[in-house]
């Protein structure tokens, strides 16, 4: 009997050791997945940034085109309304 109870002693404690060692690289890996979202959450920002940015850059030069070719449409047709 003592036997078995020695058997089941050591047995017991790889079983427990085995145990911690998951129980500790899942902490670890609830750190990695923390620190994943932040750094993700950081880009996300830099990202919304830049297409606003990029937004307000297209509307500025629509705006611009926009103008120019509203005023060089009627010069061209006088243009050639006159040589006709």
């Amino acid at each position: 009997m003592s036997g078995d109870s020695n058997g089941w002693d050591t047995y017991s404690k790889l079983v427990m050791t085995k145990i911690e060692e998951l129980s500790g690289g899942q902490g670890d890996l609830r750190k990695e997945i923390n620190k994943f979202k932040i750094d993700m959450t950081k880009e996300l920002g830099k990202v919304t940034s830049e297409i606003s940015m990029l937004k307000l850059k297209a509307s500025i030069w629509g705006g611009i085109w926009g103008t120019v070719v509203s005023i060089l449409v009627p010069f061209i047709l006088r243009l050639l309304t006159q040589k006709s």
